[in-house]
């Protein structure tokens, strides 16, 4: 699990050194647009989360597999063929845990891990169960609900500058954005991403 978590740091790193390029530019020069260096923040700092609840299952399947997690009935079973198990058996304990990350990499490759509910239903498969409770709780939110809306909002507006240009079709103009607003996300899925590492 702590290679999920620094991978996320490093990427989360990478999203700041973004920002601070942004606050540098807008310092120096005033005839550039700059909005678009906010909107790849806000793009990247979503992957960020993505990679690491990809890589924070890949990792934990892997560990029930070796039997230093707890197995639950939720785990997430790599789909072998029977012809495919047997050849799994053949092999020694490195090597099948290679299989296994391998097979678990092909099964979720296409797959996104960005909405709430579709979050909490994955990590189950490890373990995490009720996620967002004891998340909310450690992040000093009340409610649950109002922890998934506001990261729901964020994948909302990541998809509009991903999938729409971030183009508004009732002036089909860009969409305004703020520096801090992004930071402000930004700090949140880092927040949201630590503390469902604390849970592992």
């Amino acid at each position: 699990m702590k290679k999920a978590i620094e991978v996320l740091r490093l990427n989360i790193a990478s999203v700041k050194d973004l920002h601070s390029l942004y606050d540098t530019f807008s310092r120096t020069s005033t005839n550039l647009d700059l909005s678009e260096i906010l909107r790849a923040e806000i793009v990247l700092a979503v992957s960020a989360l993505d990679c690491f609840i990809h890589d924070l299952v890949r990792i934990g399947s892997v560990e029930v597999y070796e039997g230093t997690r707890d197995f639950t009935n939720n785990t997430f079973q790599p789909d072998f063929d029977t012809r495919k198990f047997i050849n799994l058996l053949t092999k020694n304990k490195e090597e099948q845990l290679g299989e296994i990350d391998k097979k678990i990499r092909e099964t979720h490759k296409t797959k996104s891990f960005q909405n709430p509910d579709i979050i909490a239903e994955i990590v189950r498969k490890i373990g995490i169960e009720n996620l967002w409770v004891p998340v909310s709780s450690r992040m000093g939110i009340n409610n649950p609900q109002e922890l998934k809306n506001t990261l729901e909002l964020i994948i909302t507006r990541r998809n509009q500058i991903a999938h729409e240009a971030d183009i508004g079709y009732e002036n089909n103009s860009k969409r305004e954005i703020d520096k801090d607003e992004v930071l402000k996300n930004i700090i949140f899925i880092e927040n949201i991403c630590e503390e469902i590492y604390k849970l592992c």
